[in-house]
């Protein structure tokens, strides 16, 4: 099986599997009203599976296209071992013909169709999965181990999330996402350039925020998903900056040192 393949089955189901467990666990009064779909975890959740589905459909439509070249290979070969002379000169011909004309519409538009899948996985759900899984493992984990109460609702000492749910939810995700990039034998960087980016970057954040901010009422004593957005303006706004550009200088980080890159030093040096 294809390692990036493997991956992100494993993934698929590990995620699938907390993000299910995840939502059946009970939220305290502050938080029951927007209910787990404004936590960052989950939506970022929600893009991992989506790259894990189309990761996994870029190895399914590359494996019917190849497993079709070869089945069009054999009745070739077939009709060649059975045919006399005169049709095996006819053969050739047609070969010789086809070598020179382009692919029918059948052909390229299923080249066409894994093309953007490729790009897709490779170039879009793979970095916004990326960027969104290491920004909620770098914001969770410290505030997790050192200071709970600024991450956890309601929570002193203890998590009310198990420990298993919670490394399948926060911990592992980012782990798939980094192999998926570094150790799946892709040999090329995201595409999408730094400053690109950060506009992309930036308006995630923002409309998380205006998501949030719709989402929650707080005359009706509901607060935010993580104890420390509950603070006033512009305090609030500041944190949102500061974990959006966190965010990007993941990005470009990522860029910066692409897996197993065969580049020239102009051009990994070039960071657009």
């Amino acid at each position: 099986m294809d390692r990036s393949l493997l991956i992100n089955v494993a993934c698929l189901i590990t995620s699938s599997y907390g993000l299910l467990k995840c939502t059946k666990i009970k939220l305290p009064p502050s938080l029951e009203q927007a209910g787990q779909k404004q936590f960052l975890t989950n939506i970022s959740l929600a893009a991992t599976i989506s790259h894990n589905v189309v990761a996994i459909a870029v190895h399914v439509t590359k494996r019917l296209r190849e497993c079709c070249i070869q089945r069009q290979r054999r009745e070739k070969a077939f009709a060649r071992a059975t045919a006399s002379r005169e049709e095996v000169q006819s053969l050739k011909q047609e070969e010789n013909s086809e070598q020179l004309q382009p692919l029918d519409d059948a052909a390229s538009s299923d080249g066409c169709a894994c093309s953007l899948l490729i790009f897709i996985s490779k170039h879009v759900t793979l970095p916004l999965a990326l960027v969104l899984e290491s920004v909620v493992a770098t914001v969770y984990w410290p505030l997790r181990v050192f200071a709970i109460g600024l991450i956890l609702q309601g929570a002193k000492k203890r998590s009310p999330i198990p420990l298993h749910i919670d490394i399948s939810i926060h911990l592992l995700p980012i782990l798939y996402m980094l192999s998926d990039y570094y150790l799946s034998g892709a040999r090329e960087r995201f595409r999408i350039g730094s400053l690109p980016s950060w506009g992309i970057i930036a308006a995630i954040g923002l409309a998380y925020k205006s998501y949030l901010n719709a989402l929650i009422d707080t005359s009706t004593n509901q607060k935010y998903p993580y104890p420390f957005l509950d603070v006033s303006e512009p305090y609030k706004s500041v944190i949102f900056v500061v974990i959006t550009s966190f965010g990007w200088l993941f990005y470009v980080a990522y860029r910066a040192f692409p897996p197993k890159t065969s580049l020239s030093r102009k051009e990994a040096t070039k960071l657009d």
